[in-house]
């Protein structure tokens, strides 16, 4: 919110204490009805730490109340409130739920295919990492409406936010600077624990979403391991370089590329462990090759001592 500019009345030597009075009163409403609205679009709100593999539920009942009450004001945008807690199992890691998927898209789809890049099938011309969209972009505007979860690093994130500032200083054009879901997500949240620790990482999900919320955090959480926990990365690279030929890697890039940069082998890499590991496996993008998989990849990761957190 823009602050109101100070009025100083002795710049009013004509106006009376009765005009005066009602400028003064005209200035308080219309304050008044700005922190009474401003809630009423993004809003983010930093909780208490959660369990992700058996505390989703509570949180999201709870998370369900409160929007439910902000509701009932009929200046409430659907799109905005979201919550972000760090998750126990693994340091570093922060859940953002999101009203609805939109809402999430909103803050973070820009960020994440500056982070990923685009695969073909949500863009005619796929979009290699790196690269940033303004808002008006139909390819942004088709990622919002089909993303249903991300995992994004903080290092990544501010390197984005960074271009991001720089593009709309250069430009003054509202479609390459940040929307307010945007800022809000990192002005308050990003760039305040990124000062504190670089090392870590926001994944998210949505309450009102097309896909069991089991299914979209149990992959997140796959990225949020591989990304923080060293032993888990080294099983995951293992396996795809060792485990698998470069025809079976292939097959997966084919599939992959719908939705990713295939030419990011680190990312295929990612990808891959995270649809063969996560709940629901069988029903994902690489459903036909779990059965083939899955059980050999998570003997692997047992072996090493290593447990992927399986979402209930």
């Amino acid at each position: 919110m823009v602050p109101l500019t100070h009025t100083n009345t002795s710049r009013w030597p004509c106006l009376n204490l009765f005009q005066r009075l009602q400028i003064c009163s005209t200035f308080f409403l219309v304050f008044s009805t700005l922190l009474s609205t401003s809630w009423a679009g993004a809003e983010l709100v930093e909780v208490q730490a959660i369990r992700g593999s058996d505390g989703l539920t509570p949180w999201h009942q709870s998370f369900q109340k409160k929007v439910s009450k902000m509701r009932r004001n009929p200046t409430y945008l659907a799109l905005g409130y979201r919550e972000c807690a760090s998750v126990q199992e693994i340091p570093g890691v922060y859940l953002c739920l999101n009203y609805t998927t939109l809402g999430m898209a909103r803050g973070l789809a820009r960020a994440s295919i500056f982070i990923e890049g685009l695969g073909k099938q949500v863009s005619a011309l796929p979009f290699p990492k790196g690269t940033l969209l303004p808002l008006d972009s139909p390819a942004l505007e088709n990622y919002s409406n089909a993303i249903q979860g991300m995992d994004l690093k903080g290092q990544d994130l501010q390197k984005f936010y960074d271009v991001l500032l720089r593009k709309c200083a250069d430009t003054g054009d509202v479609n390459w600077c940040p929307n307010k879901y945007e800022q809000e997500m990192f002005e308050q949240f990003v760039l305040p624990h990124f000062q504190r620790d670089q090392h870590f990482v926001v994944i998210t999900h949505a309450l009102v979403s097309k896909t069991p919320y089991q299914n979209i955090v149990s992959h997140e959480i796959m990225h949020a391991q591989y990304f923080l926990q060293p032993p888990f990365r080294k099983v995951a690279g293992d396996f795809w370089s060792n485990e698998m030929s470069e025809g079976e890697r292939q097959e997966v890039r084919a599939v992959l590329s719908l939705y990713y940069d295939s030419l990011d082998e680190p990312l295929m890499e990612n990808e891959f462990q995270a649809y063969i590991l996560q709940f629901g496996a069988g029903g994902s993008l690489l459903g036909p090759l779990v059965l083939k998989y899955r059980g050999r990849l998570f003997e692997k990761m047992v072996q090493s001592g290593i447990s992927p957190i399986q979402v209930q």
